[in-house]
């Protein structure tokens, strides 16, 4: 398989403020980058490996769009591998989008909760709001979400730092 290992074009997953080829642009050099660090040989990503590793198995990215865009590479690199409709299933339920590789009976989903914790920012499409307030002994309704997972991969760094006149958070 040559590079890129998914079309931007083809991938169901490809949200639309990140959909650069089916908005038009033009230099797709980038598709064929590959990540070297030095001193190291990396194999190809084989996604069928992975499935085989994810067997029986659910991986959760549970986060903000930082997670969300690592999980969407992910899921289109799978998902190009997994060509036969038949043999994969996405779905969408509020802050759950799931993938499925049935004949792996492999499920990698992401959650939006970019706090971790219950907030006013909980709303996977409507959470752009200047006072962010949290719930710190409120996690149940999130970890409900991820609970029977057998990997589970964080992120809400972003969404702590406080920026002296951007960001304001009110613990409750």
């Amino acid at each position: 398989m040559s590079r890129p290992l998914y079309s931007g074009l083809k991938c169901a997953f490809i949200f639309p403020e990140v959909a650069c080829d089916k908005y038009g642009r033009k230099d797709v050099m980038y598709q064929l980058w590959r990540w070297q660090p030095h001193g190291c040989d990396l194999p190809r990503f084989d996604a069928i490996r992975l499935l085989e590793k994810l067997r029986n198995k659910r991986l959760v990215f549970v986060g903000d769009s930082l997670n969300r865009n690592q999980w969407v590479s992910l899921v289109c690199m799978v998902e190009a591998s997994v060509p036969d409709a038949r043999h994969k299933m996405r779905t969408f339920n509020g802050s759950l989008i799931s993938f499925k590789a049935l004949e792996y009976n492999a499920t990698i989903d992401f959650y939006w909760s970019p706090l971790l914790l219950e907030s006013n920012s909980d709303d996977p499409i409507v959470h752009r709001v200047e006072y962010r307030f949290i719930r710190a002994d409120r996690i149940e309704k999130h970890a409900s979400a991820w609970r029977d997972a057998d990997i589970i991969i964080f992120n809400s760094y972003v969404w702590w730092r406080k920026h002296k006149a951007d960001m304001r958070m009110k613990v409750m």
